[in-house]
């Protein structure tokens, strides 16, 4: 059994609802009460392991500005499963290349949503 580790995972909110960070064809909604695994055919989640990494990612990006349609980032202290897999991909199973994964990332198998990290420090 996979060893559970904290983490911070950066989600776009949709009213009150957290969601995958970047819809890159398939959207994953993530819970607070039960762990979010891995949808079929989809790689593993992106993780941050310091919050001091998942906040220069959502600065560097202007994440924590609104977008036209009102959904924001936050960022959430999570519990996490690693993942044996250590590389993002899209649906396609298409590989994205190493400099394309933000600093300090690690791939997750699931994820829970602990509490609001960011903006609420």
């Amino acid at each position: 059994m996979p060893k559970i580790k904290e983490g911070f995972k950066v989600c776009r909110m949709r009213g009150y609802k957290p969601q995958s960070c970047y819809n890159d064809g398939r959207i994953v909604k993530y819970s607070y009460s039960k762990w979010t695994k891995r949808l079929p055919k989809c790689g593993p989640f992106a993780v941050f392991k310091r919050a001091e990494d998942a906040v220069e990612f959502c600065t560097i990006f202007g994440l924590f500005q609104p977008s036209s349609n009102n959904d924001f980032r936050q960022i959430f202290k999570c519990l996490y499963k690693e993942s044996k897999e250590k590389i993002l991909y899209d649906e396609e199973k298409r590989c994205r290349k190493t400099f394309d994964i933000p600093k300090g990332t690690v791939f997750a198998d699931e994820v829970i949503l602990v509490r609001v990290k960011w903006p609420h420090f």
